[in-house]
This record gives structure tokens, sequence and C-alpha cells, in this order.
């Protein structure tokens, strides 16, 4: 789901809860997202971060900062509420989760775009994930 709006460079926020599922599911934040091509950052129910860079629909899927999943201090598990930022500066793309930084990547592939939420079951699907409280500070 996305907003129908372009913003660039900025501040993407949103509160994800982990309502319940599989812990491999994974829910996040789009940004610079233009028809087939964006940007997300997710954590899963366990706790783990992604941040990538998808084009064809995510056909194409590049995992940016050559960590793949990778730990952060997230709250996790069933009902786990976490507020993801995303800071988006000329190509440098740092995410935090609940105000602590636990990664930043350089790609200056998309400059704008849209902002939306995303979904991502894993192997067992039956993702249910709650958004609230988003906030674009477009600069």
């Amino acid at each position: 789901a996305t907003a129908g709006e372009s913003f660039g460079d900025g501040r993407y926020e949103v509160d994800v809860k982990f309502v319940d599922g599989p812990l491999d599911n994974a829910g996040g934040i789009v940004l610079m997202f233009d028809e087939d091509a964006f940007y997300f950052f997710a954590l899963r129910g366990d706790g783990n971060g992604l941040i990538a860079r998808c084009a064809d629909g995510c056909v194409d899927f590049t995992m940016l900062g050559n960590q793949g999943w990778f730990a952060t201090d997230a709250d996790w598990g069933v009902n786990s509420q976490n507020r993801m930022r995303v800071e988006a500066d000329a190509g440098e793309l740092s995410c935090y989760v609940n105000n602590g930084l636990v990664a930043t990547v350089t790609d200056d592939t998309y400059k704008e775009g849209d902002v939306g939420v995303l979904v991502a079951s894993g192997a067992e699907g039956q993702a249910h994930f709650e958004f609230d409280n988003i906030l674009v500070v477009d600069e």
C-alpha cells in the first residue's frame, strides 16, 4: 500500500506491530516507490532487519550493505511493536529501530517516489502486521 505522493530525501517513519504468525514473516516501510522500483527496510518477527532495493516488481532484488538479514535491538515475537525510521540523504539510507541506529547503506539508484508499507510472508505464510503513525518529513 502506498500514499499516492512523491518524496525525496527526508525522514520516513512508521510503527510496525507483529500481531501473529511465524517469526520469519516481515513488515516494514517502503520508500522512493515508483511503479515497480523502490527501497524497503523490513523487520521480521524474530527482530532481524533487512534493507533492500527492488526493481521490476522485486524480480530484481538487491540486499544493500552486503549484510542480508541482520540482528537488531528490536522488540520481537507475537504482539511486538517497533518504531521504524529511515533517513534518506543524498544516497545514504540510515535505518533506525526504536531510535537506535541499526544500519547505514549507500545507494543512489532512486531519488524520489511514494512511501508505503509492506508485508512479506515466510515459507509458512500467515503474516499479520499492523501499521500506524506513518510520518514523512521531506527535506
